[in-house]
């Protein structure tokens, strides 16, 4: 049976303590509830601690010298509908719609 792997990425324009990040920290955990309660969510990484995914990777894009912090989630879906779903709507949705007051634009795909 087919999955979709769901893994967005980006990089912050201020540390994740800084007051231009709140609006998108503030939306962290509420977003990932919204994911666990969708249609076709299956899992997602939970970090080192929380399950053996395997080691983190760290993104060819990413240079620690450069920027202030990446986000990065990674997420197990049953179907592209649902990734679909979820991405575009509710609290993730409007995270997605104002990424550019929070991210760097970058010359790859988030």
């Amino acid at each position: 049976m087919a999955r979709i792997a769901f893994l967005t990425y980006g990089i912050l324009r201020e540390p994740w303590d800084h007051p231009e990040t709140k609006g998108f920290v503030d939306r962290i955990e509420g977003s990932f509830a919204q994911a666990e309660q969708s249609a076709g969510f299956i899992d997602r990484h939970r970090g080192v601690d929380g399950q053996n995914w395997g080691p983190p990777a760290i993104s060819r894009f990413y240079d620690e010298q450069m920027h202030a912090g990446e986000a990065a989630t990674l997420s197990l879906w049953s179907d592209l509908e649902s990734v679909c779903a979820f991405a575009y709507r509710g609290i993730h949705g409007e995270a997605f719609h104002n990424r550019r007051n929070w991210f760097l634009k970058t010359e790859w795909p988030t």
